[in-house]
């Protein structure tokens, strides 16, 4: 893990983004303006194994950017990982 979100009222902002867009988060990583998730969306149009996504979380604005969608769990776990290493790097 690169970094920790340090604000409970950050991850409540970001849970309930989630919610609205009927996700599931599975991982987060954060710094203090934005986040990287790994997320669940229950369903995809290519089989319930690519229901997974990655996307960008903004704090201050309070929405997520871009994303990649229909992952399987081992694709979004490489894409969340590669992710968070360009946006926290070490």
């Amino acid at each position: 893990m690169n970094a920790q979100v340090e604000s409970i009222g950050r991850m409540v902002s970001l849970d309930a983004a989630a919610q609205r867009n009927g996700w599931e988060i599975v991982h987060v990583e954060a710094n203090q303006t934005e986040a990287i998730v790994l997320f669940d969306r229950g369903r995809s149009p290519f089989g319930p194994e690519k229901r997974y996504g990655t996307s960008e979380f903004y704090f201050p604005a309070g929405y997520f950017g871009q994303g990649h969608y229909d992952l399987s769990i081992d694709e979004a776990r490489v894409d969340f990982r590669e992710r968070c290493n360009r946006t926290f790097p070490v």
